[in-house]
């Protein structure tokens, strides 16, 4: 599990953590100090100082988890950090066309509005109610295996499961590559320089590679909570989520 699956699945227990239980704040020393190695490295709850430390290997762990890094190079897809293949995965991810029904978008689930989620308890498509949550696109880029179980193994590969899963677009495969040449055949060959011809594949991977370019430029405009706190803000995490960090 990557550091930062790992930190999301932290905090989710954190929050999921009864309320009736004790609630101790935690204090973090600032960045530089806490990596110094003649610094001790316990953390000790300010509200109850025998509620919990941090270690030291644990502390080096949570560093590890933010700051979120530059996003490296996708050696996958040529175009990731092209403008003009951002601009066409911005359409693809509001175009509702490319759906069996033309009601779907990607945006209509990842709502930039909600952290690029839904805030349902399951995601619901052309009315039906699917097995998960609509996961948040922030930081997608980062994560080295996409959705809840992993099941993409690519920011690319990603959206071409969504646009063919039924309970989702549910377009089929030659009528996806269809739509998306129909629609959007112009600016695939502008950005990619060259005719994909008439195989399915090659129309999806270019727009699913599209969509990828767009989805790396989705990022928060400030640090998230767990940021702030590492960073050495104390209120800034809830202390659920602290001490589902340290469980």
């Amino acid at each position: 599990m990557t550091p930062r699956r790992l930190r999301a699945a932290l905090l989710a227990l954190g929050l999921a953590l009864p309320a009736c239980q004790r609630a101790p704040v935690a204090t973090v020393a600032p960045r530089d100090a806490a990596i110094e190695p003649d610094r001790p490295f316990a953390r000790i709850y300010a509200a109850d100082a025998g509620a919990g430390r941090f270690s030291e290997p644990e502390w080096r762990r949570i560093r590890r988890m933010s700051p979120v890094p530059p996003l490296e190079p996708d050696a996958t897809n040529r175009v990731a950090d092209d403008p003009a293949a951002a601009r066409l995965g911005y359409a693809l991810f509001h175009d509702a066309a490319l759906s069996v029904d033309g009601t779907v978008a990607c945006a209509g689930c990842h709502d930039p509005a909600r952290a690029f989620s839904d805030g349902l308890p399951r995601a619901v498509a052309r009315g039906r109610v699917g097995r998960r949550n609509t996961p948040s696109l922030w930081w997608a880029a980062t994560h080295r295996w996409q959705l809840w179980d992993g099941a993409a193994d690519s920011l690319w590969a990603q959206p071409v499961m969504a646009w063919e899963h039924p309970s989702e677009h549910g377009l089929s495969r030659d009528e996806l590559a269809r739509r998306l040449l129909a629609r959007h055949g112009d600016a695939l060959r502008a950005v990619f320089g060259a005719d994909p011809g008439d195989d399915p594949l090659a129309v999806i991977a270019r727009a699913g590679k599209c969509l990828a370019a767009y989805l790396r430029t989705i990022a928060p405009r400030s640090p998230a909570a767990f940021d702030r706190w590492v960073a050495g803000a104390p209120a800034a995490m809830e202390p659920a989520a602290v001490r589902g960090l340290q469980l």
